[in-house]
């Protein structure tokens, strides 16, 4: 109590009689909801270049980024409570809480994203108080947060693995897929399309070899100069590759190799063409006694390279 005396008179001395939220803030170096706020915002929209912006803006203000880890813990706290309960403003704090936003929010989050976000920046307080690269260690936890994505269902993550192994070498399925029909709308003898595509698929696999899965579950709709629409069968592969990082690089390959801006359309599909694989039996046998042979840690570190995420222990 004589603490929270001795702040209020150092608020009523910065303040006079007329005390405002962000004077206490200032006072206190907290950082307020609206900022929280926003914060949270820009990891719903993956700004990682906004996110570094505002931390280095409250570092520079003098704000504590312990008080700040512990009100973004409280924060996803209170969006999982949207998240679960029907009757939210029985359980949070109402004069403390925006409900519409939080609401909003909380709508733009998967249950297993929130509950992700919680771990990491209560790692991050705890790795804080034991370093002196406290706010290194805060803004890789905030670069972490924005990488946060739910959780696959298990038996879906073996099964995809399971399809990687039991995919043939890349230049096999590119030799495959060669029979695709492309709608070419606009004829151009310098634009090959279907040459294009293969080595499209070629480059993209040679630099991330997880793309041989990806492309081996779609096919093309239409490829012209200005359009390649790819449709896909099943809506996890389909995720996989909306991913912004996955998208970026597919954006950057057609680019490369068509030597020109071309607008990437990704879509569920179920009536496109997927190739046959060609693949002998006793090579399934031996991508089956090698499955089996697998160990716990390789299996999980193929989960990774397909789905991301974090292992908890």
């Amino acid at each position: 109590m004589r603490d929270a005396q001795s702040l209020l008179d150092q608020v009523i001395a910065y303040c006079g009689n007329k005390i405002e939220n962000s004077s206490v803030e200032e006072i206190l170096g907290i950082v307020g909801r609206v900022t929280i706020e926003e914060i949270v915002d820009n990891l719903i929209k993956k700004d990682l270049a906004s996110i570094i912006l505002k931390v280095q803006i409250i570092v520079a203000d003098g704000k504590d980024l312990n008080f700040l880890c512990r009100d973004l813990a409280e924060y996803f706290r209170n969006l999982m409570m949207i998240k679960l309960s029907e009757n939210p403003e029985v359980i949070l704090d109402i004069q403390e809480c925006n409900l519409p936003v939080l609401q909003k929010q909380a709508n733009a989050f998967h249950g297993d994203e929130i509950q992700q976000m919680f771990n990491v920046i209560s790692r991050a307080e705890s790795e804080m108080k034991r370093s002196s690269l406290a706010q290194m260690i805060f803004e890789m936890a905030m670069l972490r947060l924005a990488d946060v994505r739910p959780f696959q269902q298990v038996d879906e993550m073996i099964k995809a693995i399971n399809s990687i192994e039991d995919q043939p070498p890349v230049q096999t399925i590119l030799q495959i897929e060669s029979t695709e029909q492309i709608d070419c709308s606009s004829p151009d003898n310098q634009f090959d399309h279907n040459k294009n595509w293969q080595r499209i698929k070629q480059e993209i696999c040679t630099r991330k070899p997880v793309f041989t899965h990806y492309l081996a579950q779609c096919g093309v709709i239409k490829f012209d100069e200005l359009n390649l629409s790819l449709g896909f069968k099943d809506k996890i592969t389909l995720d996989q590759v909306k991913d912004s990082e996955n998208f970026y690089l597919l954006n950057d390959v057609v680019k490369f190799i068509c030597n020109r801006d071309i607008k990437v359309e990704l879509s569920l599909n179920n009536r496109v063409t997927i190739p046959i694989k060609n693949t002998a039996v006793s090579d399934k046998k031996k991508t089956e006694n090698k499955n089996i042979n697998k160990s716990e840690t390789e299996i999980i570190q193929d989960a990774l390279d397909v789905f991301g995420g974090v292992v908890i222990k």
